[in-house]
């Protein structure tokens, strides 16, 4: 099964531990996803306006 998100685990020296995520579908698609459940409306917009101002598609 293909999962919508990747977490790398990112051991730099420092204590704790550190990830850094990866979207395994195309951005738009994952956004619309969310856009689907409907307590998610005010999430998906603040998405959607700060992938805007950085010109993610």
């Amino acid at each position: 099964m293909l999962g919508i998100l990747s977490a790398n685990e990112n051991r730099s020296g420092s204590p704790g531990n550190y990830y850094s995520y990866e979207l395994d579908v195309p951005f738009s698609s994952a956004v619309d996803a969310m856009a689907d459940v409907s307590t998610l409306n005010s999430e998906v917009k603040i998405i959607r306006k700060i992938a805007s101002i950085n010109n993610v598609a």
